[in-house]
């Protein structure tokens, strides 16, 4: 839902840590794609979300939807998502011609729940994206500053140098 309005709709780039159990890693969202929005009912909802699942949930198999119940259409939604990796650390510069280089992209599957005034209210991640999902989007709101990394102190060679010629322990 989120890509669909701030790609899709507001033409708005943003950023995905894309791991929910590593550390984080900003990636920007190049694009994204739906290649499956079917309607589905609540039993089969509920089989896709209880899938791979051990044990399994007794309501697994009910015809009443068991993860929201002001749910009263559920899709099926399948979408692949394309995002920018890093360059070497040695290669530096504008890379837009070779930015497809970098472009990578992950598959996503999740159950869409959306109420009786058609406003979505939630989903659920289902088979591989049960545990390979992002974990947090984000995006920037202003820039304050016209500046990039300038640093706000002018450093002198002194600065740089070590102390009497010796570097400080820091111990280990």
């Amino acid at each position: 839902v989120v890509v669909a309005n701030m790609l899709g709709i507001k033409k708005k780039a943003f950023v995905e840590d894309r791991t929910w159990d590593y550390q984080v890693w900003n990636q920007p969202i190049r694009s994204y794609k739906v290649t499956k929005n079917t309607v589905v009912t609540a039993q089969k909802a509920n089989q896709l979300v209880c899938a791979g699942v051990d044990p399994e949930p007794a309501d697994c198999n009910s015809e009443t939807y068991a993860f929201n119940d002001k749910a009263t259409e559920l899709r099926h939604i399948k979408m692949t998502l394309k995002w920018i990796g890093e360059p070497h650390q040695d290669l530096d510069g504008n890379l837009a011609d070779v930015i497809d280089d970098y472009t990578n992209e992950d598959k996503y599957e999740y159950i869409l729940e959306i109420d009786r005034d058609g406003k979505l209210i939630g989903g659920e991640w289902i088979g591989a994206s049960k545990r390979n999902h992002p974990d947090f989007l984000w995006a920037g709101v202003s820039k304050t500053d016209t500046e990039v990394a300038v640093p706000k102190v002018k450093l002198k060679e002194d600065d740089l140098s070590p102390a009497n010629g010796d570097f400080v322990d820091l111990g280990s």
